[in-house]
């Protein structure tokens, strides 16, 4: 019984924290090299270096830019769309 509000509580604490990217609206980053883009979660989203950053607000944005997703970064997270 104790354990299910600690479980909930664990819960609810994890789609907060899910949702902070787009929260502070943390962007997207393209490669200007590789015309790729990259998601606040997508492995490699910090590895660009600065000189090579494109920021973009959306990923309409970005593709009518000429980027495309990187190919190591789910549209998805734990199976909602972004």
């Amino acid at each position: 019984m104790k354990t299910d509000w600690i479980s909930k509580l664990m819960h609810i604490m994890a789609a907060f924290v899910l949702m902070l990217p787009i929260a502070v609206n943390a962007g997207i980053i393209g490669n200007r090299n590789s015309r790729v883009y990259y998601m606040p979660w997508c492995t490699g989203y910090t590895a660009i270096a600065e000189e090579d950053r494109v920021y973009f607000d959306t990923t309409t944005e970005a593709k009518a830019a000429g980027y495309r997703l990187a190919k190591n970064c789910s549209p998805t997270v734990c199976g909602k769309s972004r």
